[in-house]
């Protein structure tokens, strides 16, 4: 890469974009920390400029700023402070906000010692406003200007009313810190063990929860769904459980893809419906793709897959002995292909070993005899072993 490919175009949305998730995932993190406490309240994220929280009549507006610069402070002539205030300002003329709305501006920044940010911190509401007066008075800020105008379109009172509803959180955890923060919040939701990857699924919940709220939707997320999440996760994270997520049983599987496998192969032997088949390729994905993830997780005891088969294999070859025994040495090939459909189908109806008792969705069994089924463990004609190796030849 030469030098002029790895400057940052100066229309690259990656600054913005960091800002969006990290208004997102602070959401999230705010949510956690109010549902501590036992309160209940809907949250919308109305732009991509503020979250809001609705407790009754009382609104509380959050403005969440994530600096690309770990050493910026919040002066007084600062965008991100102006920017803000102009919000504030044009919501109190247009009489979207009144007294009983509570604005937060959260900032990865610093505020500066002195600075009007800093006098707001400190409660000194007469101080901050004279400071931001003088600052839209003097500041040749040319970003500032449109801010500087909303504020002093506002009378002194209303300027007192909103100051005085006004808190500055700054230094607050970047994008790349906040994760663990939230995991420290619901750290009791779960065995330590188990916190990572069930946060992980929470959040993943919460951003498409979220993009369906910002594109479907207009109405707020209320706290008992964010609660019922968590409930739900923690009874997947027990150990006599696993999780289940509805990305992997979301997934639109392309049956071609899966044409030359063993386990499509097996049943194209034994002459089963095409709909079965695909069948049969939606439970393999699922159950591999599950399987794989609670491996990525570290969520298996150890030898707990090998166990699993080895029930599995030993259900199947029940079966399989029986047919053998039923069709004898002299059966004809369409008796063969007959039986091999017969226990199949007791395979998929009847067989629902779980790995864990709590793991009761049938594609994780059904799935994983097809993986057995993939590598030759596991077939449903009385001579697959040999029938696969001609196929192959």
């Amino acid at each position: 890469m030469n030098h002029l490919e790895s400057k940052k175009s100066p229309f690259s949305a990656r600054d913005s974009f960091k800002g969006y998730l990290y208004q997102c995932r602070f959401a999230l993190w705010e949510s956690l920390k109010k549902m501590k406490d036992d309160e209940e309240f809907n949250v919308s994220i109305e732009t991509l400029d503020d979250v809001v929280f609705h407790q009754g009549d009382s609104k509380e507006i959050l403005q969440t700023k994530h600096s690309i610069n770990d050493s910026a402070n919040l002066n007084d002539a600062s965008p991100d402070l102006w920017k803000t205030i102009r919000i504030w300002c044009e919501g109190i003329s247009s009489g979207e906000f009144n007294s009983d709305t509570t604005f937060f501006l959260i900032t990865t920044e610093k505020v500066s010692d002195g600075s009007t940010a800093d006098y707001i911190k400190k409660r000194d509401i007469t101080t901050a406003i004279k400071r931001l007066n003088n600052t839209a008075a003097t500041s040749t800020n040319v970003t500032n200007q449109k801010a500087y105008q909303a504020f002093k379109n506002i009378p002194h009172d209303e300027k007192e009313m909103l100051f005085n509803n006004v808190f500055i959180v700054d230094s607050s955890p970047l994008i790349s810190d906040i994760g663990s923060e939230m995991m420290k919040t619901i750290r009791y939701a779960t065995k330590r063990k188990y916190l990572e990857p069930l946060f992980n699924r929470l959040e993943g919940w919460w951003f498409t929860r979220v993009l369906e709220h910002l594109t479907k939707t207009k109405d707020s997320i209320p706290s008992k769904e964010i609660d019922t999440e968590i409930d739900m996760l923690r009874e997947q994270f027990k150990d006599d459980n696993l999780p289940i997520d509805r990305d992997i049983l979301n997934v639109t599987v392309n049956k071609s893809a899966y044409a030359d496998r063993n386990f499509v192969q097996q049943l194209e032997i034994i002459e089963s419906s095409n709909e079965r088949i695909f069948l049969a390729v939606k439970h393999y994905y699922r159950a591999f793709e599950h399987r794989t993830r609670w491996a990525t997780d570290d969520l298996f005891i150890p030898d707990e897959l090998d166990q699993y088969e080895d029930i599995l294999v030993d259900e199947w070859k029940t079966g399989f002995d029986r047919m053998k025994e039923k069709l004898g040495k002299t059966a004809a090939e369409e008796m063969k292909k007959e039986c091999a459909r017969t226990l199949y189908h007791w395979i998929e109806t009847h067989v629902n070993e779980p790995i864990r008792p709590g793991v009761t969705h049938p594609s994780i069994c059904k799935g994983s005899y097809h993986m057995l089924s993939d590598k030759g463990l596991v077939g449903w004609h009385p001579d697959f072993e040999t029938k696969l190796k001609k196929l192959f030849v």
